[in-house]
């Protein structure tokens, strides 16, 4: 598991079972270049907007969360989350929220319930 924003707590968070994304730690993303897409999920994120033409709010959707498998049976989630820390300063509770951290999952579809 992957999650980004971490610039200030990196060395902290260095022992822990997740990793700060950086462009050193991202070989998994490119070992699925070149391999095929076999299915995807996409759950989506409906809010409404302000509409200047409208004059009013319009419903707009956003991914929340994509998950991606691969021919090669791997598969890979994205997601933009805030989360706590448990007592093991490992994440829990992982919410849906937009602007806050990037989550990259491999092989582990973590669940994510709706901020």
């Amino acid at each position: 598991m992957v999650l980004g924003g971490f610039e200030d707590l990196k060395e902290q968070l260095s022992d822990l079972p997740f990793k700060t994304l950086s462009k050193g730690n991202i070989y998994r993303l490119h070992s699925l270049a070149g391999k095929k897409v076999v299915r995807s999920d996409i759950k989506w994120f409906t809010y409404e907007v302000w509409d200047d033409t409208a004059d009013d709010f319009i419903s707009a959707e956003s991914p929340m969360e994509i998950v991606l498998e691969f021919e090669n049976n791997k598969t890979v989630q994205f997601a933009i989350v805030d989360y706590q820390l448990d007592s093991n300063d490992e994440p829990m509770d992982f919410t849906f929220e937009n602007g806050a951290e990037i989550l990259i999952s491999f092989e582990k579809r973590v669940e994510i319930q709706n901020g």
